[in-house]
C-alpha cells in the first residue's frame, strides 16, 4: 500500500532529517516574531512601510538560508534518476494538484524533489517517498526587496540543489518557477508546463514576450492541448508535446441523486461563475427544484454572493468555499457544469467526466478536446447565457439523454487515467 502524508516529514532519526527539523524550527521561531513587526508596518502606512525592507531583508536571508540547511539535507540517490518537480505553491488548485500526483506517481522509478515556493503544507497527498522542500516566503517576501538580489539568490539555491543532487531532469510549472527553471539550468534537462493560454490570460498576456523566451531556452515544453502549443512559435513547437493532466478520483457518481447542478472553479473572472448564476436565475424560474452549488474560493465570493442576494437566490445557490473531499461531496448531484471564458484543461470537468457526470461546458481550450458535443456531454459558446440555460433546459427535461452522456463521458475520461498518462510522462522523461 502507498504511504503518503501531509505537510509532516517521515520521522527518522538521521543527520539529514535533523538538519532539516533544525531548519524549520528556526523559521517558526523567527517568523513568530517578524510577523508581528510586519503588520504593524502594515496599518502605519506611510513612509514607515519604506523601512518595512528592515523587515523583510532578514526575514529573507532566514527564509533562504532554512532553503539552503534543507537542500543540504537532502541525500543523493546513486541508483535512480532524479526528478526535481517546481511548483509555486501546494494550494488547493490545478497546477498544484498535477504536480503532486505526478511527483507521487513518478517517485515509484524516480528519486524525486518537490520544491514548492509558498505553502507550508500540502493540501494534496504526497507520497512519502517524495522529498519536499519548502522556498516558504522566498518568492512574496522577497519581492519587497531588490528585484537582482532576490532572483541571484533564487537561482543561486536552486543550481546549489541542482548540482548536489545531481538532477537529470526538472520539472517546473506556472511562470515564476519556469523562469526559475530555466535560469538556474545546470547538466540538467530542463522542462517547463504551459497550464493555461497565455495570450488569453490577463496576467499572462503582460508578459507573454518573457513566456515566449523562457520556452524558447528550456529542452521541453509540456502543453495541454493543440490549440494553446499552435499559438507559438515553429521553434518552441519543435520541442513540446502534448500531455493531458493525470486524473484520479475518490469515489464514483451516486446512481440516485439530488435535483442539484455543481460547479467546481476558482471564484475569479475567467470562471464566470456569474453568467452561471444569471442562467441558473432564469433556468429555477422553470424548474424550481433544482440547487446549484458552487465550489471554491476566490477574490470575487463577495460579488457573486452580492449577485446572489439580488437575485433572490440566497436558498438554492449555495458557494459552498472549497473542500478536502470534493468529489464525495458532489457525487449526488444531477449534473457538472463548466462556465469558464478560457482553461487550460480544465482539471474539474475531467474530473467529472471521470465520476459519470453529465456535463456542460463552455468550449474554452481543452473542453472541445475533452467532449464530443452530444456524445459525452453539451458544448456551448463562450460567455453565450441563453445557450447555457438551454442546456440545462435540456438536461432537465431529458433524463434518458442526460444519463446517456454520463455513461459516455466516463468512458472518454479512461484516456485521462492517472496511470496512462503518468506513463505518457515516463515515456517524455527518457526520450528528451
Amino acid at each position: 500500500m502507498r504511504q503518503t502524508w501531509k505537510g509532516k516529514t517521515p520521522q527518522n532519526n538521521s543527520g539529514a532529517n535533523k538538519l532539516r527539523v533544525f531548519a524549520n524550527s528556526c523559521l517558526s521561531f523567527f517568523g513568530s516574531r517578524l510577523s508581528v513587526v510586519k503588520q504593524t508596518f502594515y496599518k502605519t502606512g506611510g513612509n514607515l512601510r519604506r523601512r518595512f525592507k528592515c523587515v523583510y531583508a532578514p526575514w529573507f536571508i532566514i527564509c533562504a538560508g532554512a532553503l539552503f540547511l534543507q537542500i543540504l539535507s537532502v541525500e543523493r540517490s546513486k541508483d535512480k534518476k532524479t526528478i526535481l518537480v517546481m511548483i509555486d505553491s501546494l494550494s488547493r488548485s490545478g497546477a498544484e494538484r498535477v504536480a503532486t500526483i505526478l511527483a507521487s506517481a513518478l517517485s515509484g522509478g524516480y528519486n524525486v524533489v518537490l520544491l514548492s515556493a509558498r505553502e507550508d503544507s500540502p493540501s494534496y497527498p504526497i507520497d512519502a517517498k517524495v522529498k519536499l522542500l519548502l522556498m516558504r516566503q522566498i518568492l512574496r517576501d522577497g519581492a519587497q526587496l531588490n528585484n537582482y538580489v532576490r532572483e541571484r539568490v533564487l537561482r543561486t539555491l536552486v543550481k546549489i540543489l541542482k548540482k548536489r543532487l545531481r538532477v537529470d531532469v526538472s520539472i517546473s510549472f506556472l511562470y515564476e518557477m519556469n523562469r526559475l527553471n530555466v535560469s538556474s539550468k545546470v547538466s540538467d534537462k530542463v522542462v517547463c508546463c504551459e497550464r493555461n493560454n497565455p495570450f488569453k490570460s490577463p496576467k499572462d498576456s503582460l508578459r507573454l514576450e518573457q513566456i515566449k523566451s523562457i520556452y524558447e531556452q528550456a529542452d521541453h515544453v509540456v502543453f495541454q492541448t493543440e490549440d494553446v502549443r499552435s499559438l507559438f512559435s515553429d521553434s518552441i513547437k519543435e520541442h513540446s508535446s502534448i500531455l493531458h493532466n493525470p486524473i484520479s478520483v475518490a469515489c464514483e457518481r451516486k446512481n440516485v441523486v439530488k435535483k442539484r447542478i455543481v460547479n467546481l472553479g476558482r471564484l475569479v473572472p475567467q470562471k464566470n461563475q456569474a453568467m452561471l448564476i444569471r442562467a441558473f436565475k432564469r433556468f429555477h424560474d422553470l424548474r424550481p427544484e433544482y440547487t446549484l452549488s458552487i465550489y471554491g474560493r476566490g477574490y470575487l465570493k463577495d460579488d457573486l454572493k452580492k449577485l446572489v442576494e439580488n437575485l433572490n437566490l440566497k436558498k438554492v445557490v449555495v458557494l459552498e468555499g472549497q473542500s478536502s473531499q470534493i468529489h464525495r461531496d458532489i457525487a449526488d448531484a444531477e449534473f457538472f457544469v463548466l462556465s469558464s471564458d478560457y482553461e487550460g484543461y480544465s482539471n474539474a470537468l475531467l474530473e467529472a467526466m471521470t465520476m459519470g457526470f453529465p456535463c456542460i461546458s463552455t468550449d474554452c481550450e481543452g473542453s472541445t478536446d475533452a467532449i464530443t458535443n452530444g456524445v459525452d456531454g453539451v458544448i456551448v459558446p463562450r460567455g453565450d447565457e441563453d445557450a447555457l440555460l438551454k442546456a440545462m433546459l435540456t438536461f432537465a427535461e431529458q433524463a434518458d439523454f442526460r444519463e446517456r452522456l454520463g455513461k459516455e463521458a466516463k468512458k472518454t475520461s479512461e484516456r485521462f487515467r492517472q496511470e496512462r498518462v503518468v506513463q505518457e510522462w515516463e515515456e517524455m522523461i527518457e526520450r528528451i
